[in-house]
């Protein structure tokens, strides 16, 4: 009985060995991440939090094995490291590998691994808070110096010190934050239940097309929509303030000229044209567009439109009627 215990302890290790020990002649991807700029959306949070869980695949660069396998797994930080399950991790040969990476995980289904898209859903309708809205994010690796980054695709090996490897998630979509003050001539409750955008030549949206590019964030198959709603239920600042009171993630566009902004308060549709973002004129990736509008007796306005890094951007201030 001793000796058939004593079998069954010794397979037992074995077992655990073979599952644990990291095959011959590879190492184990290691993966830090952190997020270029700010927020993660469904609740827009300023980085990753312990839980979160991001898709990493690899794949062969031009030439040399075929060995690697694209396979999306999934690491979780655990609030100091990142890691992934012992069933799911990726080991690496002496081929160099390139590595691919994007969030959220929970949609690994949606990756094309020979094209290396992975897709998106941009909606037209969302609602104040921005949770009903994915922020879809690719990874690359930094190099270079602080001011004059580069953004090269991540690459490991088995070698020495090449097997980690530090990603920067960066946006895909860009952020829309909409502070709406009212002004002393103004004597309504000031209960604001959309913000609707509007734009002769239309804005990008849609789910069955779209996607975007995990080697360098570009998207493509959007279709053009003429208005994005944004609808919910709040009241607008008392007094000028700077609280965010509407925010949204859309797909970046050019030309911001010939915007037209409808505020609804207390059942009345105010009008006013935004004004276009300078010095691009453009809604870019990763930036967060802040308008500031201060509602009148008779008008809108809007006072200011700011730039910043998610990269937060301001939008600019305007009067409604």
């Amino acid at each position: 009985m001793f000796a058939a215990i004593a079998s069954m302890m010794l397979a037992s290790c074995s077992n655990e060995d073979e599952a644990t020990t990291t095959p011959a002649g590879k190492s184990e991807l290691g993966v830090s991440a952190v997020i270029t700029g700010a927020v993660v959306t469904r609740g827009l949070t300023d980085a990753f939090a312990a839980a979160d869980t991001i898709g990493v695949f690899i794949d062969n660069q031009i030439g040399g094995e075929t060995d690697y396998t694209p396979a999306a797994a999934t690491y979780t930080y655990g609030a100091t490291n990142w890691a992934a399950p012992e069933l799911g991790k990726i080991y690496l040969t002496n081929q160099i590998a390139t590595v691919y990476a994007f969030y959220p995980r929970g949609i690994a289904g949606d990756v094309n691994f020979t094209t290396k898209t992975l897709k998106v859903n941009v909606d037209s309708v969302q609602n104040f808070s921005a949770t009903s809205q994915e922020d879809y994010m690719y990874a690359t690796a930094r190099a270079g110096v602080e001011e004059s980054y580069t953004y090269p695709l991540a690459v490991a090996s088995n070698a020495v010190d090449s097997n980690d490897v530090d990603l920067f998630f960066h946006h895909v979509l860009s952020k829309l934050s909409f502070i709406v003050n009212k002004d002393a001539t103004y004597a309504g409750a000031g209960l604001l239940t959309s913000v609707r955008l509007t734009k002769d030549a239309g804005f990008l949206a849609g789910s069955d097309l779209g996607t975007v590019s995990l080697g360098d964030g570009v998207i493509s198959g959007l279709h053009a929509t003429y208005g994005i709603v944004f609808t919910g239920s709040t009241t607008i600042n008392a007094a000028a303030g700077t609280t965010v009171l509407v925010e949204g993630l859309v797909a970046p566009i050019v030309a911001t000229t010939g915007i037209s902004l409808t505020l609804t308060i207390d059942g009345k549709n105010m009008i006013v044209t935004l004004p276009a973002v300078a010095p691009a004129d453009a809604w870019l990736q990763g930036k967060n567009y802040t308008y500031t509008i201060n509602v009148k007796g008779t008008e809108l306005s809007v006072v200011s439109v700011a730039i910043t890094a998610w990269d937060d951007l301001a939008g600019g201030a305007t009067d409604a009627n």
